[in-house]
């Protein structure tokens, strides 16, 4: 009975070392493998962010609304709106009060697309530059 116990207890104790050996052999892999994984997670993003080379589908009419809006001609309409609202508010006599906020509005929004234009040829740079 005792050699039955015995025998049984050794059994038990060979398969949770054959476990246990088991599971070092994998610890020692997935501390090989590891690095090459973290490494692998880190550069795969790089890769593929670095062979899209073309922009978004909305940079392009947004280009083009930037290019309208700080523009030779958009400096024109802006110093023209901006001299007519400031004359129709010194101007303009008694104004309904809805008038007024049209008018300040039209004179913020030349003032707007008139600074752009202005600050860029004064300071020669437009915007943030990001490099």
């Amino acid at each position: 009975m005792f050699k039955k116990v015995t025998n049984c207890i050794n059994s038990t104790l060979i398969k949770y070392a054959a476990a246990a050996a088991a599971d070092s052999r994998v610890q020692s892999i997935g501390s090989r493998i590891a690095p090459v994984a973290v490494a692998l997670a880190v550069l795969a993003p790089v890769a593929a962010i670095a062979g899209t080379a073309q922009g978004l589908p909305w940079e392009s009419p947004m280009e083009k609304v930037k290019d309208s809006l700080t523009g030779p001609i958009a400096l024109g309409i802006s110093i023209i709106a901006l001299a007519a609202a400031g004359a129709a508010l010194v101007f303009g006599g008694e104004l309904s009060e809805f008038t007024r906020k049209i008018i300040m509005l039209v004179m913020a929004l030349a003032l707007l697309v008139a600074g752009s234009s202005i600050m860029t040829n004064l300071f020669s740079a437009s915007g943030a530059l990001i490099h």
